[in-house]
């Protein structure tokens, strides 16, 4: 008799560590699930898509040390990796692709920077004609690209630029700092 008692408890203690368990284990799953999405960082540093580094007056600027950020701000599907594709074929570096956020208009191709007088707009600007480019009031180091509807393929073509003043420019991370 005894025995049947035991077995009585230890399969209670038992269900009720397990149910204790699964409530823990759906708390957790509800607040992970419920917790705000956090909002994209635009390139910068502290989003990890580039590391800044600083250029003295007189150093060269590669497109290679320039990260580049394209959102699609069209309704074409594959066009923000197609402008991607063809910047890194210039040398660019590959920052972060997608989609632009919502209420984004764009009618060609926007540069939006906090600094439209760096070296890196400069070399960007240079290989796409005549964009736009507007001026970021957040911390944003990376440049990034808005590519609409009437965006069709790069013009010009410009490598490199002798850094005219010394600043700081968001690099790739997989470089050595100058």
């Amino acid at each position: 008799m005894s025995d049947a008692i035991d077995s009585r408890v230890r399969t209670a203690i038992t269900m009720t560590v397990l149910v204790v368990l699964l409530l823990a284990a759906a708390i957790w799953g509800w607040t992970r699930l419920t917790a705000p999405v956090p909002a994209p960082e635009l390139g910068t540093a502290s989003s990890g898509v580039c590391t800044p580094r600083d250029y003295e007056a007189g150093a060269t600027l590669t497109a290679a040390d320039v990260v580049v950020n394209v959102y699609n701000a069209s309704g074409r599907s594959g066009l923000a990796q197609q402008t991607m594709t063809a910047l890194t074929g210039r040398g660019f570096t590959a920052g972060n692709t997608g989609n632009a956020p919502e209420g984004a208009e764009v009618a060609r191709v926007e540069i939006r920077t906090n600094n439209i007088s760096s070296t890196a707009v400069g070399i960007l600007r240079a290989n796409l004609g005549d964009p736009v480019v507007v001026t970021l009031d957040e911390d944003v180091d990376a440049v990034t690209l808005y590519v609409g509807p009437g965006w069709d393929d790069l013009k010009g073509e410009e490598g490199s630029r002798t850094v005219p003043v010394a600043e700081t420019i968001c690099g790739p991370n997989d470089v050595p700092l100058p």
